[in-house]
C-alpha cells in the first residue's frame, strides 16, 4: 500500500474501509483471487482490520468473486451514478453528474486520485447536505434504506437494489 498512515487513520475514525484489489491490474471479470487477497492482506496489516466489503475494478463480478466475498463476510458494492471523473478530469462534469442524477439510495462512482474529483467532492458535499442526503457508509447506506444488513456475496448497485 501506498498510504498505510492514511489507512490506519481511516480505520482509527471508524470509515468503512473496503478492497478494491491490490494494484487494479485486472478488470471486471478478469479480477483474480489473488489480486483481492493480496489487497485484504495489505489492507489487514496496515490498517489492522480486514476489508469490510470488495468493489471490483470496473464493477463486474464473477461466481468465484461472489464466493470468495461470501466466504470472507463482505457484501459487494457496484454504483448506479458513473461521474466518469476518471474520464472527464473535469470539476463542473463531475458536479454536474451529481447534481442532475443523485436520489435518495444512490452509490456514487468517484476516485480519490484526482485532483479534479477532490474539487468536486468540495463542493458535491455541501450541496447533497443542503438537499436533505445524508452522507455513510455503503453497509449504513444498505440497512438504513432496505431495512436489513447487507449480505455478503451480493452486489449491490443501489442501497436496495442487488445483482
Amino acid at each position: 500500500l501506498n498510504n498505510p498512515d492514511t489507512m490506519k487513520r481511516m480505520a482509527s475514525e471508524g470509515h468503512e474501509v473496503a478492497c478494491h484489489t491490490y494494484d487494479h491490474t485486472h478488470m471486471g471479470d478478469e479480477v483474480t483471487m489473488d489480486d483481492i487477497v493480496s489487497a485484504d492482506n495489505a489492507i489487514e496489516e496496515a490498517s489492522g482490520v480486514r476489508p469490510a466489503s470488495f468493489r471490483s475494478p470496473g464493477g463486474g463480478t464473477t461466481d468465484a468473486i461472489r464466493e470468495y466475498c461470501k466466504s470472507e463476510g463482505m457484501p459487494l458494492y457496484y454504483w448506479s451514478i458513473d461521474t466518469r471523473d476518471w474520464e472527464t478530469r473535469d470539476c463542473d462534469s463531475i458536479v454536474a453528474m451529481v447534481k442532475e442524477q443523485a436520489a435518495d439510495g444512490d452509490i456514487v462512482l468517484m476516485h480519490n486520485i484526482y485532483e479534479s474529483t477532490a474539487d468536486a467532492v468540495e463542493q458535491i458535499v455541501p450541496w447533497l447536505i443542503d438537499e436533505g442526503y445524508t452522507l455513510v457508509t455503503t453497509s449504513e447506506l444498505v440497512k438504513k434504506c432496505s431495512g436489513k444488513e447487507p449480505v455478503p456475496g451480493v452486489q449491490y448497485i443501489t442501497s436496495t437494489y442487488s445483482n
